[in-house]
């Protein structure tokens, strides 16, 4: 990736807003628009920050389908957290985020 891609996102005024209230950041558009990078300089950003990051990528083209529907993104999230070290004494956090989670599907 070229140096400086996606910098434009990271100072733009909503992402920022959005950076300083926490929560789902989703970026959705056509394939080949560049949501990839975008997405990839906003999780290195934070990471580099300082911030826990959970990521997914949705890919339409994954023959294995565990990157094209809401089981596969609930997998990685809870795996992400579940390793993560500042989380890793949280099970009662991730019980209760399965639990709504199966609840809602």
């Amino acid at each position: 990736m070229t140096e400086g891609t996606g910098l434009w996102l990271m100072n733009d005024g909503k992402f920022q807003e959005w950076k300083s209230q926490d929560g789902l950041f989703w970026l959705q558009g056509k394939a080949g628009s560049g949501k990839t990078f975008l997405c990839t300089t906003a999780i290195k950003t934070l990471k580099n920050s300082g911030n826990p990051v959970f990521y997914f990528y949705f890919d339409s083209l994954d023959s294995s389908q565990s990157k094209t529907g809401y089981e596969g993104l609930v997998a990685s999230l809870l795996t992400q957290i579940g390793t993560h070290s500042a989380y890793v004494t949280t099970e009662a956090v991730l019980q209760g985020f399965y639990a709504e989670v199966v609840g809602s599907g």
